[in-house]
């Protein structure tokens, strides 16, 4: 380093830089400060290491032989900022990127981007820049939906941390800045709609069938009502009568459908497969749908791997997604859009019988089904994989048939905790935060099971069921709105037949 001359001291007026970086400067062992009027009052001998002396805004530091300035008002060897970035941010939505301006200066070097983002960063967005300018592209929901199953985002909260910094290769600035993006809000509302469906089931009164002399509670018919608005179920449709062979029992027909498979739209479709025949106990292995904007009689979509009863139905909008429902783990899969038999798309860790499912467009979560031992399991249904565990029930339910999820709650309603008593009780998952399920903080108003549920992206319905006594069938619709925790349920309307073991749905009047 050269000693402070005269000539070094008129060149640094001039110019306004100094003889030392801030590395030099913390290399000095630290001594007290002394107070200056002018450069020609610094001491010129008997020089310490570290002695610091301020005349006016700038520091000198010695190094035992001279003196070396740093200006305090524009920091002249550290980068300042020249357009310094906010402290937080928003992504708007999954389309749209956030751009952001974090321009450094320094008096004489060419600056290095050291910015980096939180663990979390890479799996919402992607990051480009150019010189100063960065920009924020948002992943989508489904992908950051595939990261959140994996355990990938354990550290995010729907936000990241995004730290801006520029270095001259010894000094830096630096701003760490938040950044919100949850993805979770900007997920498309699957599995419901405008219109609410309940399929096929059981009625009362019974028909005297004349022929058999024998009364007839299966109910060929699909009711429909407005989710936006109160007032009572009416005619939709029909189920198909002429389809035949379902697992072994040739010459049955789809006409019936009993405790089958629900919960599966895409707004524009509403599927339901499978179930069972209650007058001679056969097992139907079709899947049905309607075009939930036109009144008409279902048509069959395609085959099940197998035949059966008590499957429980999910969706992301794209794939259906049906668990066994018997003494197996498979899990079948259709693609909505298009027509065709089903697949294998993985197995739940428990046999799953009498439960639902529920989606909030990433996750397919089935309920607990028939046992203390079954947990809420779930898949992303993006991937083909085995289901995993997502959390425990409040309590097992069997007959657990009633559920709606939309992008933030998965709610099962009613049930019957040991085969035969049911219950008013409700419980929730967080689709966000994997863990045990909750008791949401009111019930229904009677105790229900085989109800059948759906509903719209605030909305969830229970509709119909089987009162305590496993006898009565009922005839009441009720509401809940899904945006407060423990908001109450509340009579919205009635059925058209008194019902129970029917499969809902949801669906879109447009």
């Amino acid at each position: 380093m050269t000693r402070l001359s005269n000539q070094r001291q008129n060149k640094q007026k001039a110019i306004g830089t100094s003889g030392v970086d801030s590395a030099e400067i913390l290399g000095f062992a630290p001594t007290a400060t002394e107070t200056f009027s002018g450069l020609d009052s610094l001491p010129a001998s008997n020089l310490s290491a570290g002695s610091k002396a301020v005349i006016g805004e700038r520091l000198y530091i010695s190094d035992g032989s001279g003196w070396y300035n740093l200006n305090l008002s524009s920091s002249t060897f550290a980068p300042y900022w020249d357009t310094e970035p906010d402290a937080t941010y928003e992504i708007a939505d999954s389309a749209t990127p956030l751009i952001v301006t974090a321009k450094a200066l320094d008096s004489d070097t060419s600056l290095i981007n050291l910015s980096f983002g939180s663990d979390s960063a890479q799996y919402m967005v992607d990051v480009t820049n150019d010189s100063s300018v960065f920009t924020f592209t948002p992943k989508s929901a489904d992908s950051i939906g595939i990261e959140v199953a994996a355990g990938n985002l354990t550290d995010s909260n729907g936000d990241f941390i995004y730290t801006f910094k520029w270095s001259d290769g010894i000094n830096f600035v630096a701003k760490e800045v938040t950044i919100t993006y949850n993805a979770q809000d900007f997920l498309p509302f699957v599995n419901g709609g405008d219109r609410g469906f309940v399929f096929a089931g059981r009625k009362w009164p019974a028909s005297y069938n004349s022929t058999t002399g024998s009364n007839n509670v299966s109910y060929v018919g699909i009711q429909y009502f407005n989710t936006t608005s109160p007032g009572n179920a009416s005619s939709f449709g029909s189920l198909d009568a002429g389809s035949v062979n379902n697992d072994g029992y040739p010459g049955s027909s789809n006409s019936w459908c009993d405790n089958a498979a629900g919960n599966m739209s895409n707004g524009t479709r509403a599927l339901f497969g499978a179930g069972n025949n209650y007058q001679s106990l056969t097992y139907n292995d079709y899947i049905q749908y309607i075009t939930c904007a036109t009144f008409s009689s279902v048509a069959i979509f395609g085959q099940l791997t197998r035949g059966g009863y008590g499957k429980g139905g999910t969706s992301d909008g794209t794939k259906a997604l049906m668990s066994d429902g018997g003494n197996r783990k498979q899990i079948d899969y259709v693609t909505i859009d298009t027509t065709g038999n089903a697949s294998d798309f993985g197995d739940l860790q428990a046999y799953s019988s009498r439960g639902a499912g529920f989606s909030d467009g990433v996750k397919c979560v089935w309920n607990c089904g028939q046992s203390a031992s079954y947990g809420y399991e779930y898949v992303t249904a993006a991937t083909l994989s085995n289901a995993v565990t997502f959390g425990n029930p409040v309590q097992s339910r069997y007959d657990a048939s009633c559920a709606h999820g939309n992008t933030t709650y998965g709610m099962t309603m009613g049930g019957d905790t040991n085969g035969s008593t049911a219950i008013s009780s409700i419980e929730y998952i967080v689709f966000q935060t994997l863990g045990n399920a909750s008791d949401w903080g009111s019930s229904l108003p009677q105790t229900r099971k085989n109800n059948a549920g759906c509903g719209n992206s605030n909305t969830a319905f229970s509709c119909g069921g089987e009162d305590a006594s496993g006898n009565g069938y009922l005839e009441e619709i009720y509401a809940i709105s899904m945006d407060v925790v423990g908001n109450s349920a509340s009579d919205f309307g009635d059925l058209a037949v008194d019902h129970q073991s029917g499969v809902g749905n949801s669906g879109n009047a447009a």
